[in-house]
């Protein structure tokens, strides 16, 4: 009748997923597999003799992932505003205080809204490959071996310096020109290049190709909320987001 719809689907499609590659291979950048291959059947397939991309640091980028961690992120994001928003001030003082926070915290709001998470899916835990069931849309990321180790966030000047084995966070920090004023020098976020991430000390050492992503700390003037908004800085470099100036 009018105004039907019709839809029309292969059963070949829906028995089959896309997945793409990210890496500098020599064969295709995109595969159609069977629905429920498995990514050691795709490995299998990629031609990686003679590039410099380096198996152990082969991981997935899920967008089903991806969209978990900006609602998580969105979600804590509003539960921050709900705080502020709902505190009752106790003189006429303090609610002038929160207002002007509450303008300050939107800006912190848009900022940490335009985060695009990774959707990072680890598949090698201590060096023990973990095979998994690949998914339509999932993109299998190939870095290659690298030398060098890059140093972002609350640094004099972030960029890529060269591996050198012993040193410490704090040593790249200062060959970086040292680590700002705002700067989280209790916890440093650590990327590596299979995809995992984690919370370190600045003593801690980082290996070829990692990121270290120095966080800004929290002023007093956010004192009330100071572990809702550091937690909320950690989510996001945790998920490989710039949060390079968020709190500014």
């Amino acid at each position: 009748t009018d105004g039907d719809h019709v839809e029309l689907r292969s059963d070949v499609l829906l028995d089959q997923v896309t997945v793409k590659i990210n890496g500098e291979v020599k064969g295709p950048s995109v595969y159609v597999l069977p629905r429920g291959a498995m990514l050691s059947q795709l490995m299998a397939q990629i031609p990686i003799e003679g590039t410099d991309i380096e198996p152990r640091f082969v991981h997935l980028s899920r967008p089903s992932v991806a969209a978990q961690q900006k609602q998580s992120l969105t979600d804590s994001l509003d539960r921050l505003q709900r705080q502020i928003l709902t505190t009752a001030p106790a003189s006429s003082e303090q609610a002038a205080l929160i207002t002007s926070q509450a303008s300050l915290l939107a800006q912190y709001v848009v900022k940490a809204e335009q985060a695009v998470p990774d959707g990072n899916v680890v598949v090698y835990v201590n060096g023990k490959f973990n095979d998994i069931r690949l998914l339509d849309g999932d993109t299998v990321v190939l870095p290659n071996r690298t030398d060098v180790v890059s140093v972002t966030g609350e640094v004099m000047t972030p960029g890529a310096l060269s591996y050198s084995r012993g040193a410490s966070i704090k040593d790249y920090a200062a060959r970086a020109g040292g680590v700002t004023p705002n700067a989280n020098t209790g916890k440093v976020v650590l990327l590596h290049l299979d995809g995992s991430a984690n919370v370190v000390s600045i003593n801690a050492k980082p290996g070829p190709g990692d990121q270290v992503v120095l966080v800004p700390k929290v002023g007093n003037f956010w004192l009330q909320w100071t572990k809702d908004i550091t937690s909320i800085i950690f989510q996001l470099a945790l998920t490989a987001a710039s949060i390079h100036n968020v709190t500014n």
